[in-house]
């Protein structure tokens, strides 16, 4: 290396010579950061965010057999509607054959709703079959087996927590916690529920010609709690059996 006198009279080496290593390794990191820039943006235009195929219909409150027919929440226990405080018109409506289904592979999730103010209400053959949903003020299902193998909990809210079944085998194999006053009407109508209720229950085989087994089979099971009297009614032929 070159060397010369400084000002002080000691000597200083030059970088004269230095001075091209640097820069070569300026220019390598800032290659290798762009680098690494290219590959990560290259990455996210490749990575598909997993979201909800259900979330618009269910965000309006109107569900059907086509358009929530194999939800999955996402997360698991995510709240709806996803945008505003509440449903449109304050409930969750899931009509048509197959509505409100819960994709296999999302079978162990639940939604949330966002308020306990809002209600369900399924109708249709399978409607809201193995559904699960948290927070739900009231819930009503109507037709062949809808509500079956579902998991629904209720909670305090402005509604009354009430539930009914009309149909048959309606709820069927269904889990309710925290409800009120329960209905159930038809041919076997929540068969094998497992039911926690504060209030009251109607059983009620005789709504349909030759109709049996409301609120019966062998894994049904109502729990009541509460320090107000409870009323249970059973209607028809091996009813509550």
């Amino acid at each position: 290396r070159a060397v010369s006198l400084g000002q002080d009279g000691h000597l200083v080496k030059s970088m004269s010579k230095a001075l091209p290593s640097i820069i070569f390794l300026q220019v390598y990191l800032a290659v290798l950061s762009q680098q690494c820039d290219d590959n990560s943006a290259y990455l996210q235009s490749h990575v598909k965010v997993k979201s909800d195929p259900c979330e618009t219909a269910i965000n309006s409150g109107s569900c059907n057999g086509t358009t929530c027919a194999a939800c999955d929440p996402t997360p698991d226990g995510a709240d709806i509607p996803s945008i505003g405080s509440r449903f449109p018109s304050g409930y969750l409506s899931c009509t048509g054959a197959g509505a409100c289904q819960l994709a296999p592979a999302a079978a162990s999730k639940f939604y949330d709703f966002k308020t306990s103010d809002d209600y369900l209400t399924c109708s249709g053959a399978n409607a809201c079959d193995r559904f699960q949903l948290n927070n739900v003020g009231a819930a009503c299902y109507n037709g062949q087996d809808a509500g079956r193998e579902g998991k629904f909990n209720l909670a305090s809210s402005t509604c009354t927590n009430d539930v009914c079944c009309n149909g048959l085998e309606v709820c069927a194999y269904t889990h309710l916690t925290n409800v009120n006053t329960l209905s159930c009407r038809g041919k076997l109508a929540c068969k094998d529920m497992k039911a926690e209720l504060t209030g009251s229950l109607y059983c009620n085989s005789s709504s349909e010609v030759g109709a049996v087994g409301a609120c019966s089979n062998d894994q049904a099971s109502f729990m009541f709690s509460g320090n107000t009297e409870h009323c249970v009614e059973c209607y028809g032929k091996e009813t509550c059996k």
